[in-house]
């Protein structure tokens, strides 16, 4: 406008001109100096510019650090009831919540309490999970791919070995080189295997270790109940493969009356290439090409083959027992051996489907770790506030600890399909805490300051929406249930109940505990604990002298800001 005024209107917005930040009404305007100078320079009073902004009904007040917005005059918790849910928050669910008797608000504190030790029980429970006692079934009992299975498995008959556990033990290989294996194209280069420059099997230890080790896997005792008679391997007379006692007939039949012992070096390894290459009664010529390595005419490791006693697809924790024992053996064997056989390790398929089980398990509890201190931090950059982020923290912990707790009560355990769904859905119990939490510390800068306030705030602006969310996506879990796959079942009920907690335990528990014990005023947010810690203190020193200047309080510079605004309005430059 003319005359040097600020405008004809209400400012909505700020404006950043020449470093003078003003407020009109409840908007921040700012002011270019320099170009109004020479309008108040010519004729215009020093005091034209604030003013002429009062008589365009604008008043000008100074932006003042760490303060709450000042009010309108308007009521921020009267809402009107536009749907179901907004008339269940403010007529049903914000006045029973704040109803007290003898200073206290009895709904809260039941809720409180009562959902404070469910939770302390869920924890227990959801500590006690494990791997799955039995296989698992990823079709119901009457899918045609599970009695497809179960025929297989139960109306043929079968090799005596062909239902259980085979496994190589091999000597000679120290490792495998995984150098540029990359795990996000697991089909290249997996690995190259370590083989041990000191193995050598003609020495007579090192032929009495090999077949010592056959001996004792024959009859290595087994006290778990996934071991058949208690043995570790399966008494039967084609369970154990082992080489060197027919290689040293079958050289004594040919070369005596020399020995495997007493003959040369050279000559006990053309002879033992020549029988891997022939036929003979008691080990196949398949068998002898798989425990007998030769590579590039050199003897590069050995290996006995045996059948444990355990059935395939045992359980996960039965299969691991039977493992332990067997690793359990080896180490005994490698303990007496002579330098160059004491690499010997068990190698089985099944192992990697044990070790893929425990790893997802072990891998939920470490997204579990993770997701604790990522939300921790989430809800600190959204709440600001110490207090209202390790509030909503221990809810979205109890919330987490229901879930794997009902998860328990069900009868399950951690297999794969459980350990993939409860990672997908634990971000669902984020959602309803952290927006509830966001919406009490927003009260502060509406100049809402009492607890019951900001809850009643909280909850007529979000308890709707939050519901809304829920509904939706109790909504979207629900046709899971109707898969044949069992896989989405689980999904289905470990969504449902997450969301089920979520809602019961953000308004209803935190909700509660913040009604009870939430900050008030600016306690616990950053500037407060800065200011509590001298952190503050330190900071604006640490400032002063980076800009060569006092720190000024925002008092100071409150009191300061009219006077340059006049000075600068002043000024013929």
């Amino acid at each position: 406008g003319g005359g040097g005024t600020v405008g004809s209107s209400p400012v909505n917005k700020s404006q950043s001109v020449s470093g003078v930040l003003v407020r009109a009404g409840s908007s921040a305007i700012e002011m270019k100096t320099y170009q109004h100078a020479s309008s108040a320079y010519n004729g215009v009073k020093k005091n034209n510019l604030v003013q002429t902004a009062q008589n365009n009904t604008v008043t000008a007040t100074v932006i003042e650090r760490d303060s709450p917005r000042k009010s309108s005059g308007v009521d921020h918790n009267e809402v009107k009831a536009v749907t179901c849910l907004d008339s269940f928050a403010i007529k049903a669910y914000t006045p029973t919540m704040l109803h007290t008797y003898k200073k206290w608000h009895i709904l809260a504190v039941v809720l409180a309490l009562g959902l404070l030790a469910y939770g302390i029980v869920s924890v227990i429970s959801a500590s006690q999970l494990g791997t799955p006692d039995e296989p698992p079934d990823w079709f119901p009992d009457d899918h045609m791919f599970k009695l497809a299975q179960e025929s297989m498995l139960n109306d043929y008959y079968m090799g005596n070995t062909g239902e259980y556990v085979k496994v190589g033990m091999p000597f000679g290989i120290t490792g495998i080189d995984r150098s540029g294996f990359n795990k996000f194209e697991p089909r290249e280069n997996r690995g190259r295997p370590v083989f041990s420059s000191a193995f050598d099997l003609y020495p007579q230890d090192a032929q009495e270790t090999f077949t010592d080790a056959c001996a004792k896997a024959r009859s290595y005792p087994c006290d778990k109940s996934a071991c058949a008679d208690g043995f570790l391997v399966l008494q039967s007379s084609d369970a154990v493969i082992c080489f060197l006692p027919d290689f040293q007939a079958w050289f004594y039949a040919r070369n005596a009356p020399s020995t495997t012992f007493n003959t040369s070096r050279d000559t006990f390894y053309t002879e033992l290439e020549t029988y891997r290459n022939s036929t003979t009664a008691n080990v196949t010529l398949a068998q002898k090409q798989a425990t007998i390595g030769f590579i590039d005419g050199t003897l590069k490791y050995a290996s006995i083959e045996f059948v444990l006693s355990l059935r395939r697809h045992t359980a996960t924790v039965k299969a691991a027992e039977v493992r332990k024992v067997m690793d359990s053996m080896i180490d005994e064997i490698n303990d007496g051996a002579p330098n160059g056989m004491n690499n010997a390790f068990g190698a089985a398929w099944e192992w990697v489907w044990v070790e893929l089980q425990e790893g997802m398990v072990q891998g939920f509890f470490d997204g579990i770790i993770i997701c604790f201190p990522v939300a921790f931090l989430i809800l600190l950059l959204v709440t600001q506030n110490f207090i209202v982020s390790i509030k909503a923290i221990i809810s979205i912990g109890f919330i987490v600890s229901c879930v794997l707790g009902m998860a328990k009560w069900l009868g399950w355990s951690l297999g794969i399909a459980e350990s993939i769904a409860g990672l997908i859905v634990i971000g669902f119990s984020v959602d309803y805490v952290i927006h509830l939490g966001h919406m009490y510390v927003e009260a502060f800068t509406l100049n809402i300051h009492t607890r019951a306030d900001r809850f009643k705030y909280a909850a007529v602006h979000m308890v709707p929406t939050v519901l809304a969310g829920a509904i939706t996506t109790f909504g979207a879990a629900v046709p899971l249930f109707f898969c044949q796959v069992t896989f989405f079942p689980k999904m289905g009920t470990l969504m449902a109940g997450t969301i089920s907690f979520s809602i019961c335990y953000s308004i209803g528990f935190f909700m509660s505990i913040l009604l009870l014990f939430g900050p008030v005023g600016r306690v616990g947010d950053f500037s407060w604990v800065a200011e509590k810690t001298g952190l503050k203190r330190c900071c604006d020193k640490c400032t002063a002298r980076c800009c060569g200047g006092s720190y000024e309080s925002a008092g100071q510079k409150s009191s300061t800001s009219i006077k340059n605004v006049e000075a600068f309005s002043s000024s013929p430059a």
